[in-house]
């Protein structure tokens, strides 16, 4: 907010809030390009607004203690990471580089990042979250069917240069496909779109919010993403017992009047694509696996297992500090956010983070008390964020972590 004077007195000039910006930015900025130098300097240009922003802007004084008891995390989460660096470089003989210098500011940018949106965000960034959300799974499905059909100028600008090496793509004589824009892998889409169907079954605001929802349903099920898949269903099952609650034993018409038409409309949906459904060869795999013994025999799984394996022994070798953010001996990608955190991070590391998130995950949820239907989307929310998390380490890609939080603070604010 500015003042400025004018000739007939002192007017009031209301800019609007820049964390809208990154908002947008947050969900469609190509992060990917460039060897993820894009992504790197998304991060970088994330930590500069919000020291400088929060520098220039003041702030509710009820924000302070939490804002203030986060960032105290964060660097107690910091100090123990460098500890891991420098123990695994000094003593467990770890090769180090310039992009290990840059992993060591993480939680830096992860301290910024939750300080600034804790004091700034307002009810424009949640409308804001609401409205990227919304576009979401639209966008995803038009840039498929850009890879699907020759549009002029799009399908070369999406297929040969912006999404060019993400993992969208599109059989060209079988037609099965899968889609990841706006971001480069579809397992990141399908956890994107699993928390932003969870936004908009317990708080979206629009009228069409079960229209995007629907929408949601249809990029996830595009992404391949098996994980999504099960969060999906966790959602819907949360979802379906909300309104079953608020129809019947509080008798809201309207709530079973909405779990009426949603359950008729999956059911109808379901039997029309069973077909298609099945032919999925993701889907297909899933099934012979467990006709020939169980999901463990699915080549993806299996893979998994072994990575699991090859994790834990390094963990067993540095169990309490890690072996922090090096990634020139160590495994430069691990499939579970909470055995990468083990890995890097360490016991006490690890133990730090599991308590900031549990705290902030309890905080979410005690802000929905006295309304059950917000209570279940933050317990379905959270519920759907656990479960995906150890199938992808979602939170090491700073768009998705931005995105989550950004969803979170949009519902401790629904009510704004």
């Amino acid at each position: 907010m500015n003042a400025t004077r004018t000739g007939f007195g002192t007017a009031t000039v209301r800019l609007p809030n820049p964390m809208v910006l990154m908002v947008w930015l947050t969900v469609f900025v190509p992060g990917h390009l460039y060897l993820w130098a894009v992504e790197r300097a998304f991060a970088g240009l994330v930590l500069f607004a919000a020291v400088f922003l929060s520098l220039a802007q003041t702030a509710p004084w009820e924000t302070r203690r939490p804002s203030q008891r986060a960032l105290a995390f964060v660097f107690l989460i910091q100090f123990l990471y460098a500890v891991s660096y420098v123990y695994s470089t000094a003593f467990n003989g770890i090769e180090t580089g310039m992009r290990d210098a840059f992993e060591m500011l993480r939680y830096v940018i992860v301290g910024g990042f939750a300080f600034y949106v804790i004091r700034h965000a307002d009810a424009s960034v949640r409308d804001a979250v609401e409205r990227a959300l919304s576009v979401i799974p639209y966008y995803s499905l038009f840039v498929l069917a850009c890879f699907s059909r020759s549009v002029p100028v799009l399908t070369g600008l999406f297929k040969d240069f912006l999404y060019a090496q993400t993992k969208t793509s599109v059989g060209a004589t079988t037609g099965q496909f899968r889609v990841a824009a706006p971001y480069a892998n579809p397992n990141y889409l399908g956890y994107a779109c699993a928390l932003g169907l969870a936004y908009f079954l317990f708080f979206g605001r629009s009228r069409l919010r079960f229209l995007h929802a629907g929408a949601m349903l249809v990029a996830i099920f595009s992404t391949g993403s098996r994980t999504a898949w099960i969060a999906t269903g966790v959602i819907l099952a949360y979802a379906a017992a909300a309104y079953a609650y608020q129809g019947l034993v509080r008798v809201r018409l309207r709530y079973a009047l909405q779990l009426s038409l949603g359950l008729f409309v999956l059911v109808v949906a379901g039997v029309r694509l069973s077909g298609r459904i099945m032919e999925n060869p993701r889907v297909r795999r899933v099934v012979t696996a467990v006709h020939r013994g169980g999901l463990q025999e699915e080549s993806n799984a299996s893979k998994r297992l072994d990575q699991f394996r090859d994790a834990l022994s390094y963990i067993e070798r540095s169990p309490v500090l890690g072996w922090g953010p090096s990634k020139y001996e160590t495994m430069t990608y691990v499939d579970n956010q909470y055995l990468l955190w083990l890995l890097r991070n360490g016991a006490l590391g690890t133990a730090v983070i599991l308590a900031a998130l549990a705290m902030a995950g309890w905080r979410l949820v005690v802000s929905t008390r006295g309304d059950p239907l917000a209570m279940a989307g933050a317990l379905a929310f959270l519920s759907a964020l656990a479960l995906m998390l150890m199938t992808g380490q979602f939170l090491d890609n700073f768009r998705l972590l931005f995105l989550t939080g950004f969803i979170a603070v949009a519902i401790h604010q629904r009510r704004a």
